[in-house]
């Protein structure tokens, strides 16, 4: 198979002189971009290519905002994937040495016809630098940036026809440039090329559908380089050895549907405004959503004088816990195993698997599920945003189990032993979801949870005391971890008022409730994650 990919030329001449009345005036030819085909064989990645419109025209002639520059039509090209494999490809922007006007002079917007028009733009130095020029064959090149990227599903059958993607482009001239652009040239291609048949993962999948100054990219972009974060073993386990209560990080980790990127210690900057009330972000899953645990109602945090301090990870006033819900057991008896589960299945049953079959709703499932209900379900302002990624109630045994799980035989389960830490959850009828039942259990009613130990542990937790980290809150609040059945009862963890996140507790024994959602991927559109600006939906 051929790889096609065109070069669309752009030409803008700039020609800059000053009236009498010292005002400067700027000429600016019209942009066109016109195309020519360039083939060469790397495998099976084709490419059509089609036009949908001749020309882009600047319609000022001098330096303008980005609405101004925006307002114009936009340059519209289509691509489609030809073959019968998807296929990975970038859009590149690529600048010519005999430019004299600089590239951190011009600015771009390239958006899908799926996506909302951006409201602003960026200078095109602020993309990626394409690592790859070999494949860009211009003539006096002097940089290629990547100013989009994404990915083509295959056709399903030979000459047919797969996914297509249409792009539009505007490209101006800073408002912000002076003097120094009088009287230059620049001239750039835009190209089409190959970027491996591999589907996009994590940050670059993030960049590819919302460009990089979308929040949630840039969440991704500051990934810790210093070594910091803790390790991540062989078998995909995380080595968490201690509290974090100082740095604030974004570190990675697998996940079941890729990698997380994920926040810890002392943090700052993941707090959410959404559907009236604060969040604070866990992480970003490997599916793209944005995970968040509830942090209070907005109405009434944004009414107090002390607002700062109670959006504060640790503040308490002894009189409210704006941080959670309310309280609640996580169930309302103890005494069979089938009370470790957020959802269960018969007590006094013989085999594990009727022990904890998903029939019955925990309490604290129903707690979660009815203030979901009155507070999210009914506003489609707020479920369109909402994304269906699984909560783990892990109820896999601990490597020191001899127990069967049922009835009342004494059984370990997975967090008996501390020492292993994962965002994966081992077992599919544990992985909590309402309609995906490929991955997850398709058991939940709504789309909400709580923290897992596991999640607790990598945010800066540990068996020890810990106030320096986003989660701890002088409340005392359930994860969604089963410990154990003693012989005596079923337990579960949750973080202690003092941040430590081993503490285990029988399952009907009152505790604080916060909630977890998933905002689905590219949901975050402004903010930079403080307290004073959160980031919005």
């Amino acid at each position: 198979m051929k790889l096609k990919y065109k070069i669309l030329m752009a030409i803008i001449a700039v020609s800059i002189g000053l009236c009498l009345m010292v005002y400067q005036s700027y000429a600016l030819w019209v942009v066109t971009l016109s195309g020519q085909e360039n083939i060469v064989s790397v495998g099976c990645f084709n490419i059509e290519f089609i036009e949908n419109t001749s020309s882009i025209a600047l319609s000022n002639s001098y330096p303008v905002s980005d609405e101004k520059g925006m307002s114009g039509e936009a340059y519209s090209f289509t691509i489609t994937n030809k073959c019968t494999v998807d296929s990975a490809y970038q859009v590149t922007l690529n600048t010519l040495n005999a430019n004299t006007m600089g590239d951190d002079k011009v600015k771009y917007v390239i958006y899908k016809d799926s996506e909302s028009k951006p409201s602003t733009g960026s200078l095109i130095t602020s993309a990626p630098i394409n690592a790859d020029k070999a494949n860009i064959t211009v003539t006096d090149l002097k940089e290629s940036y990547i100013i989009a990227s994404g990915e083509l599903k295959g056709a399903e059958e030979e000459n047919g026809t797969g996914e297509s993607h249409t792009y539009n482009v505007y490209l101006w001239i800073d408002e912000s440039a002076g003097n120094e652009v009088e009287n230059t040239r620049f001239e750039a291609s835009i190209n089409i090329v190959n970027a491996s048949t591999r589907i996009l993962e994590g940050y670059e999948k993030c960049i590819a559908d919302y460009g990089a100054e979308n929040p949630q990219c840039q969440i991704m972009a500051n990934v810790d380089t210093t070594g910091a974060c803790p390790t991540v073993n062989d078998d995909e386990t995380v080595e968490v050895t201690a509290i974090e209560d100082t740095e604030s990080l974004v570190c990675t980790a697998p996940d079941d549907y890729g990698t997380s990127y994920y926040y810890r210690g002392n943090v700052d900057n993941n707090y959410v405004k959404f559907a009236g009330y604060y969040w604070r972000i866990l992480r970003v899953n490997g599916d793209g959503s944005i995970r968040m645990i509830y942090a209070g109602d907005a109405e009434v945090i944004d009414a107090l004088p002390n607002k700062a301090e109670v959006l504060a990870n640790d503040y308490n006033d002894a009189r409210t816990d704006y941080t959670q819900i309310g309280e609640s057991a996580y169930n309302s008896s103890f005494n069979d195993n089938a009370y470790v589960g957020y959802m269960y299945g018969t007590t006094g049953a013989s085999a594990y698997n009727e022990t904890h079959a998903n029939i019955n709703d925990s309490t604290i499932k129903t707690v979660v599920d009815n203030w979901y209900e009155e507070n999210i379900a009914n506003y489609p302002e707020y479920t369109e945003y909402i994304s269906d990624t699984l909560f783990c109630n892990d109820r896999s045994f601990a490597s020191s189990n001899t127990g069967t799980g049922a009835g009342t035989s004494v059984t370990d389960y997975r967090w008996y032993n501390d020492s292993i830490k994962t965002l994966k959850c081992s077992q599919q009828n544990d992985r909590f979801t309402v309609n995906d039942e490929v991955i997850g259990n398709g058991d939940l009613t709504y789309p909400v949870g709580l923290l897992t130990t596991d999640e607790g542990y990598l945010a800066g937790g540990y068996g020890s005391s810990n106030s320096g980290y986003y989660l701890h809150t002088w409340n005392h609040y359930w994860t969604m971890s089963p410990i154990l059945f003693s012989g005596s009862g079923a337990f579960g963890r949750y973080v202690n008022s003092n941040g430590n996140v081993y503490y285990n507790i029988y399952v009907n024994d009152p505790r604080g409730v916060r909630p977890v959602l998933n905002l689905k991927s590219g949901s975050l559109k402004s903010g930079s994650g403080t307290a004073t600006d959160p980031f919005l939906v």
